[in-house]
């Protein structure tokens, strides 16, 4: 808009090729800068939906997995704390409970694969 009111006065030919060649580097910079700023907004905009789209799936996860611990006894879920919350090995959970490793891993696996049962259900 203001090249087209107040436009250069050129004296040589030269004059008016390095103007040209300054102007068209300078609209060129333009829309390298306006591409690189839409291109930031759309990724930033995507990034924010994926995150959204991740907590609403970790919400809904938590919401399976409330459900089927509220479906063990009290000792599986305290042994799912220990292991998993509290991050206690076995040889830890079966020395605090008063029994031998092997009898921890053991109830693990049943419980671990009665939640994935429940899940996949």
């Amino acid at each position: 808009m203001k090249l087209a009111s107040n436009p250069p006065r050129c004296e040589t030919n030269a004059q008016l090729a390095a103007w040209l060649q300054v102007t068209a580097l300078n609209t060129a910079r333009n829309m390298f800068v306006a591409e690189r700023r839409r291109n930031q907004r759309e990724t930033s905009y995507a990034g924010n939906q994926l995150r959204a789209d991740r907590a609403h799936e970790a919400h809904q996860v938590d919401e399976i997995l409330k459900a089927l611990t509220q479906s063990l006894d009290d000792a599986e879920r305290d042994l799912l704390r220990l292991r998993y919350a509290n991050g206690l090995s076995l040889g830890a959970i079966a020395h605090s409970i008063g029994c031998h490793p092997s009898r921890i891993e053991s109830a693990l696996r049943r419980v671990v694969a009665r939640l994935r049962e429940g899940a996949a259900s």
